[in-house]
């Protein structure tokens, strides 16, 4: 009986050691697992996946914080675009470029403050507050990019900027209507 008691035992280890190996100690393999479902429920999943995974917060992430990188990301990506709008803005000599850069640096001050204000509700899980202002957010750069539609013959110079935005801001919300739903 005893024989029989300690091969039990043995099998029992056998079959639960494995499993605790791959299902714990946040091994990198786990979470490129975890990224790449995640982002494979995105709108842009190579962006997905591009912009998150080396991230200094990316290794061992679970859905919930691949979803805070996200709109890290968007939110950092979102400023940097209005850097780089007020910087045009410096050196544009036509004043319907001039007025429609202000315009657009204006329609940031929004997108980056949502952005901003999604990151941290993160901390409280305030799911339902985050996926209002991104997708406030995601709305900025299209704005942006109707004002230079105005007049005929103007093409804007930010459209590039505003696409990467709005494509981070598209993914974000995805990965965080998924946290959201409890489902991954």
């Amino acid at each position: 009986m005893k024989s029989v008691s300690c091969l039990f035992f043995l099998v029992l280890i056998l079959a639960i050691w494995p499993r605790r190996i791959l299902t714990h100690g946040g091994n990198k393999n786990n979470h490129t697992d975890v990224l790449t479902e995640a982002c494979g429920k995105t709108p842009y999943k190579d962006l997905c996946i591009s912009s998150i995974k080396d991230d200094d917060e990316s290794p061992g992430s679970d859905l919930h914080n691949v979803a805070r990188i996200a709109v890290k990301i968007a939110w950092i990506n979102a400023s940097e675009a209005q850097d780089q709008m007020k910087k045009m803005l410096d050196t544009a000599s036509l004043p319907y470029i001039q007025q429609c850069l202000m315009d657009c640096d204006a329609t940031y001050d929004d997108a980056v403050a949502n952005l901003e204000e999604s990151y941290g509700s993160f901390d409280t899980k305030g799911y339902g507050d985050i996926v209002t202002w991104v997708a406030a957010a995601m709305v900025d750069p299209q704005t942006c990019e109707d004002y230079f539609k105005d007049i005929p013959g103007y093409t804007s110079p930010v459209t590039s900027i505003n696409n990467v935005v709005m494509q981070l801001c598209s993914n974000a919300l995805a990965l965080t209507k998924l946290v959201a739903d409890g489902k991954n």
